[in-house]
C-alpha cells in the first residue's frame, strides 16, 4: 500500500516535473516565438527601408541616365559645330589663298604698269612734250 502510494507520488511527481519542463518549454516557445515576430517585425522595416533605398537609387540612376542623355545630347551638338567650324576654317584658308594669289597678281600688274610710266625728268609732260620734240627735230 505505501509502496502503490509512493509509486503514485513518484508518478504524480513525475508528471509534475514533466508537466513543469512542458511549461518551460512552452514559456521558452512564447519566449521564442516573440523573439521571432520581432525579429519578422525588424525584418519588415529592413525591407521598407530597403525598398525606399531602392526606390531611391533608381530615381538617382534615372536622373544620371537623363543627365548622360543631355551631356550625349550636348556633346553630339558640339562635334558638328566642331566639324562646320573646320569646314569654314578649311574654306576660310582657301579664300585667303586666293586673296593672296589675287594680291599678288595686283601687285605684279601694278609694278608692270609702274614700269611704264617711269618719267624721265626733264621731260615735260603734252604740251610741252610736242614743243621740246620739235625743237629737237629742227635741230
Amino acid at each position: 500500500m505505501i509502496i502503490g502510494w509512493l509509486k503514485r507520488m513518484e508518478e504524480k511527481f513525475d508528471d509534475m516535473n514533466k508537466k513543469q519542463e512542458e511549461m518551460k518549454n512552452q514559456e521558452e516557445l512564447k519566449k521564442s516565438q516573440e523573439e521571432l515576430k520581432k525579429n519578422q517585425e525588424e525584418m519588415k522595416m529592413n525591407q521598407e527601408e530597403m525598398k525606399n533605398d531602392i526606390a531611391t537609387m533608381k530615381n538617382s540612376i534615372e536622373n544620371i541616365k537623363s543627365r548622360l542623355e543631355e551631356a550625349e545630347d550636348c556633346i553630339s551638338e558640339l562635334e558638328d559645330k566642331m566639324g562646320k567650324n573646320t569646314q569654314l576654317e578649311q574654306l576660310l584658308k582657301k579664300k585667303q589663298k586666293k586673296k593672296l594669289k589675287k594680291q599678288k597678281s595686283l601687285r605684279e600688274l601694278w609694278d608692270n604698269t609702274k614700269q611704264n610710266n617711269i618719267r624721265i625728268i626733264g621731260v615735260p609732260e603734252e604740251r610741252k612734250l610736242r614743243k621740246t620734240w620739235k625743237k629737237y627735230f629742227k635741230k
